[in-house]
């Protein structure tokens, strides 16, 4: 197991970080049948299991968060750093913020996520 653990960290080391589909999708792969393989091997009593998923959930619970659609001013409250990088990087965000008719767009309100990049975080 150690092994294998070791040969999925390289992998990832070794391709480039492995932010590249070609690299993280095998990484992604190997890191849950490593992981499932620990825990048939393993003796794990049922209350850690259920820390674990719980665990789980709760780390994508917060990535889930950063990908709510807010309006600017809330996003702006929550996430300043967001705000400021959008302002300099996001057309869009800029007009809908600055824009003369305010925050609207042709669907409605503006809204914009917390991730400055959603398909990453996502992903």
């Amino acid at each position: 197991m150690i092994g294998a653990s070791l040969v999925a960290v390289a992998w990832g080391t070794f391709a480039f970080g492995a932010v590249y589909e070609w690299a993280y999708v095998p990484l992604a792969i190997a890191c849950a049948l490593i992981g499932l393989a620990g825990l048939i091997r393993g003796h794990v009593p049922l209350q850690r299991l259920g820390l674990l998923v719980l665990g789980l959930a709760a780390i994508a619970l917060v990535g889930a968060l950063q990908l709510v659609p807010l309006p600017p001013d809330l996003l702006k409250s929550i996430s300043p750093g967001s705000d400021r990088f959008l302002r300099a990087y996001h057309f869009g965000y800029a007009l809908a913020v600055n824009g003369p008719s305010g925050a609207e767009v042709d669907a409605g309100p503006a809204r914009f996520a917390i991730s400055v990049a959603p398909r990453q975080t996502m992903l």
